[in-house]
């Protein structure tokens, strides 16, 4: 089987906003973001990034109106990454 890169969800429930990473490299400046159709019917706002022709990430903004509640349970707090040496940063959704 084929190396699956690990994803992650980021969320602020004090704005309702969550970041899907559909990767693990860090996210430098330099994206495009592409805000998608939802439903008429649905409040939340959803931003596609895009960098070298890859799909980098999904802004979920109302996400508890969109998302699972079991996805936001698993949810990280924003900038809160195990995984990173302390001080780094993995690149933020506004580094766009």
């Amino acid at each position: 089987m084929g190396h699956h890169a690990q994803g992650r969800i980021e969320y602020a429930p004090e704005v309702d906003a969550a970041y899907l990473y559909l990767t693990d490299a860090r996210l430098t400046p330099g994206r495009e973001s592409i805000e998608l159709e939802t439903p008429p019917d649905s409040p939340a706002t959803v931003v596609m990034d895009w960098k070298d022709g890859k799909i980098t990430g999904l802004e979920v903004l109302e996400a508890s109106a969109l998302l699972h509640p079991d996805l936001l349970a698993q949810a990280m707090p924003p900038g809160d990454d195990p995984d990173l040496p302390a001080g780094s940063q993995r690149g933020r959704p506004d580094d766009r």
